[in-house]
Parts: C-alpha cells; sequence; structure tokens
C-alpha cells in the first residue's frame, strides 16, 4: 500500500494554510494531487486548524489531530505522529510500501511530480527516499555570509569549486516506511534517510509571506491549473431593457 501524509504547520499568521490563491485554499493543491494520484490508496492530514481540516475532508483526507500537549508546531513531531496514526490505521489491511510526505503551504506540486517518484522508488529498492528540489545560483552557499564581529565573512572558507546547488522545496518527498520508523530529531530533514534521489525541477518555496503568492499563482498556471477565482467572482446581473415610452 501506498500512503500520503500532509501536513500542515499552523500557527502562520501571514499566510495559514487556508490562504486563497487562485480559488483553493493553499492546503488544496497537496490534497488535490494526492487524492487524484492513482498509485496513493489513502491520503492523511495532519492538522489543528477546522478551515483546513474542512479542506482536507473536501479531497477525502483522514484527519489527523496533531500531538497531544503540543506547544509549537513541529515538522520533525507531526511527521512521526502521523506516521503512528496510519501505522495502526492500515495495520489489518497489509504493509506500507511507500509514504508520500508532502506539506499544505507547499502548493506548487502536481500528481505527475508524486507519480515519477514512486516510480523511481519502486524501481529502486536501495533507495530511501526521493525529494523535489529545486536549483537556486542566488541562494548558492558560496554565496552566503555569516557574522564576524561587526563584519562579514565567508559562510564557507576557502570556498569551494562551483558546483549547482539544489534545495529542498517541500513539494514531496517520497519515502521508505523505514525512514519514518528510524527518524530522529537532528538536522532540518530527518525523515529523508541516507540515499536520496533527488527530482530536479523548477519550483517554489513554501509560501510564508504574501509576496510570494504571484509566484505561487504563475507556477500553478505554467503548470496547467485553472485559475477558478474568476469563475467564483459575483457575476453582474442583467439589467432589464428599459420600458419604451408608449405616449
Amino acid at each position: 500500500m501506498i500512503v500520503g501524509l500532509i501536513i500542515d504547520l499552523d500557527g502562520a499568521k501571514e499566510c495559514p494554510a487556508d490562504t486563497p490563491v487562485m480559488g483553493r485554499t493553499l492546503a488544496a493543491y497537496p490534497l488535490i494531487s494526492a487524492q487524484a494520484c492513482k498509485q496513493i490508496k489513502r491520503h492523511y492530514l495532519v492538522t489543528d486548524s477546522p478551515p483546513v481540516k474542512a479542506v482536507g475532508l473536501q479531497y477525502d483526507a483522514v484527519i489527523i489531530d496533531p500531538p497531544q500537549g503540543e506547544t509549537h508546531p513541529d515538522a520533525a513531531a507531526r511527521v512521526a505522529h502521523g506516521w503512528r496514526f496510519i501505522k495502526d490505521d492500515v495495520k489489518t489491511e497489509g504493509s506500507v510500501k511507500l509514504v508520500a510526505l508532502l506539506f499544505a503551504h507547499a502548493a506548487a506540486i502536481t500528481t505527475e511530480t508524486l507519480d515519477q517518484g514512486i516510480d523511481l522508488m519502486l524501481s529502486d529498492p536501495r533507495l530511501d527516499s526521493a525529494m523535489t528540489v529545486t536549483r537556486s545560483g542566488f541562494c548558492h552557499p558560496r554565496a552566503a555570509f555569516r557574522e564576524d564581529g561587526e563584519r562579514l565573512a565567508p559562510f564557507i572558507t576557502p570556498a569551494p569549486a562551483p558546483q549547482e546547488a539544489w534545495f529542498p522545496d517541500l513539494a514531496a518527498t517520497v519515502l521508505r516506511p523505514r525512514c519514518l520508523d528510524a527518524m530522529g530529531k537532528e538536522g532540518p530533514f530527518p525523515w529523508l534517510g541516507a540515499n536520496v534521489l533527488p527530482l530536479k525541477r523548477d519550483g517554489t518555496c513554501p509560501v510564508d509571506h504574501r509576496w510570494q503568492m504571484p509566484l505561487l499563482a504563475q507556477w500553478l498556471k505554467d503548470n496547467g491549473v485553472p485559475d477558478l477565482a474568476a469563475v467564483m467572482e459575483p457575476q453582474p446581473k442583467p439589467q432589464p431593457q428599459p420600458k419604451q415610452d408608449r405616449r
């Protein structure tokens, strides 16, 4: 069985996952992709937000409440919590082969990308995971600086030979269950494992600020997602023809 796990990191003040973009909420896009992927039998959504829960139910997601006693949304904790719930939920239906991990704020995702990652993972059992990554020359580690007293110093010294840098965009990660079972708390992506295949693409980062919304909207349009915003806007009602003067 292959399942999907969508994580909503509640608490974003500027752009919560129910923020509208192109006539849908941010959270709708990963949910739509998981629902439309024929290889994913069931998908789950971890969220504490009533509006996001409603969106999840609209797209047939199984809703998982966050861990009890959680004081601040933590990605690793919610992934681990969601995985424990999934294992208990499917224990009478067979084993889980793969987990497609998505995030509610990472809306730049399509079903085609999920299918690609799943197919590659199924074809090579040596892989721990396959993760979407985006190239960014401007944010290359060689161009970064650190504070050195009141001055700036190169973050990496000496600077390594030029090579491409690829950044995780959190749109999709297809994982072996063994990675989730062995997941610790160290590093920004403790669920990846050691043998990671890049799913290279021109994507966008998760949406944290409103200035990112036009970039996301353009990406969605470029990837064939229809804009429902204009359809949902109230349309002007037709006006009756003026009565003719019969004098």
